[in-house]
């Protein structure tokens, strides 16, 4: 009897995962979302952030691609063929637990009190929001909700990366 060599699972496409950071305005939130971008592998993006790039530790900024404005920035990311995804309350986004986060993607997190602005509203391509209960504030703060939006995008790519298992196959009778 000969045996059985299973097939290599191909390696899972590689992704392309940017985040976006524009109109972030406090320092420590912006070090936040670096951080947690950098352990989920997302490659920073900064726009019109002159100031506030020099006090980011350098090992956050490893990579880093920069603009000038949100429209140049929109148009590498079309060109790369990659959805903007705003994290933003609209009434065009989708709650976090019905949301299918696309293979390659950039995630763009609001201003701590303003939320997205117009302007980064126009560009974006999805919204995604995190819906909770409750009659206190709005929303999380800007580091806490994109980490857990991170985390969702990881969970859901890693389960579709997964071998799924082949259905039992039906054995004679003897």
């Amino acid at each position: 009897m000969e045996p059985v060599v299973e097939e290599e699972t191909p390696p899972p496409q590689q992704r392309l995962k940017f985040m976006v950071i524009n109109n972030v305005s406090k320092h420590k939130n912006v070090i936040q979302i670096l951080e947690s971008a950098n352990v989920y592998g997302y490659q920073p993006i900064m726009c019109q952030m002159g100031k506030m790039r020099r006090l980011i530790p350098e090992p956050l900024l490893e990579n880093l691609i920069s603009f000038d404005t949100l429209s140049e920035m929109k148009a590498y990311l079309t060109e790369q063929n990659v959805k903007l995804v705003g994290i933003e309350i609209t009434d065009q986004s989708i709650a976090l637990p019905e949301y299918n986060f696309p293979v390659n993607i950039a995630l763009m997190p609001g201003n701590e009190g303003l939320g997205l602005s117009e302007k980064q509203i126009e560009v974006c391509d999805e919204f995604v929001y995190i819906p909770h209960y409750g009659n206190g504030t709005a929303s999380l703060n800007v580091h806490i909700a994109t980490g857990v939006i991170l985390h969702h995008d990881f969970i859901f790519h890693e389960k579709l990366s997964q071998p799924q298992p082949h259905p039992p196959v039906a054995q004679p009778n003897v």
